[in-house]
């Protein structure tokens, strides 16, 4: 199935992604997450290709996030393919969820 949506985390913060990505599917928007989505195979290729299919990318934004070069590589992916960002000009960027927040239910 397509997605609208990828999210990319580091695994210190799976429960804030796991509960972003409910929301925004509670909502009706389609997300891609890893280990979810993967499948079998090659998980780089498969992380690849989710991001060339999303229409946006959302990084949850931590301390962990900051340290991590997989999101890192994954934020440079989604650059690469012309996925919205903060630095696309006039297209929709996402607001990073700050790990640590409560999201409302």
């Amino acid at each position: 199935m397509a997605h609208d949506v990828f999210i990319s985390y580091t695994m210190a913060d799976k429960v804030v992604a796991d509960a972003v990505c409910h929301r925004l599917e509670q909502a009706g928007i389609r997300c891609w997450i890893a280990p979810r989505d993967v499948g079998f195979g090659d998980w780089g290729a498969a992380i690849v290709a989710a991001i060339g299919e999303a229409k946006l990318v959302v990084m949850i934004l931590s301390a962990a996030t900051n340290a991590s070069p997989n999101v890192l590589d994954e934020i440079v992916t989604a650059l690469d393919a012309g996925r919205p960002s903060s630095h696309s000009g006039s297209r929709t960027f996402a607001q990073p969820v700050p790990c640590g927040c409560a999201l409302a239910a």
